[in-house]
């Protein structure tokens, strides 16, 4: 019980391998609590050919804690602080830092029995800031619309950059100032 193992892949190649586990649950408490660790690997973590130029790391650790409330049956705030390794890939981006400290904020506010909408905005704290040619880039936001069919989600969402795994949302929107739309299926294991 509150253990949760997840295996996620993304469409340019890049492998996340990730463990969250709760700490406390909301039942009794104002927050519930869960500390959450992943690792993720581009180029199918590095079982492929990496393309060239080879960036600078292949391997991106995180951890964070996932603080959340929920707002009777039909909202949740999420506060996700986390740190990310091995978030610069650009090895002539401006600056040294190398890690990220992100605050992640969400919500969901369910509209029908298995329809939701998701927002989330991702700004970074501390350490690597991006490898525009100001050495600052801005931090991923997204929205989208959510349907749960059984065990399975189906998510329609945009965002102001690609990024879906913790070392990609630290990386920010990384080019022009454009929204993109987007896709997620997921499916949960009993």
């Amino acid at each position: 019980p509150g253990a949760q193992v997840q295996l996620y892949r993304t469409s340019d190649r890049t492998i996340q391998l990730a463990g969250q586990y709760e700490l406390l649950s909301q039942k009794s408490r104002p927050l519930g609590l869960s500390v959450a660790v992943s690792i993720e690997g581009l180029s199918n973590f590095g079982l492929s050919e990496v393309p060239e130029p080879p960036p600078l790391h292949e391997f991106s650790p995180a951890v964070s804690l996932v603080l959340s409330r929920k707002l009777g049956a039909r909202g949740a705030v999420y506060a996700v602080p986390y740190w990310v390794g091995n978030t610069r890939i650009n090895p002539s981006a401006p600056g040294t830092e190398d890690d990220t400290l992100v605050l992640g904020l969400g919500a969901r506010l369910r509209l029908t029995r298995t329809m939701y909408v998701v927002g989330e905005y991702n700004p970074r704290l501390a350490g690597y800031k991006g490898d525009l040619g100001s050495g600052d880039s801005s931090p991923l936001a997204s929205f989208g619309v959510e349907w749960r069919v059984g065990g399975h989600a189906f998510q329609i969402n945009f965002s102001n950059a690609l990024g879906t795994t913790p070392a990609q949302v630290a990386r920010g929107q990384q080019g022009a100032d454009d929204w993109v739309i987007g896709f997620n299926l997921s499916r949960k294991f009993y």
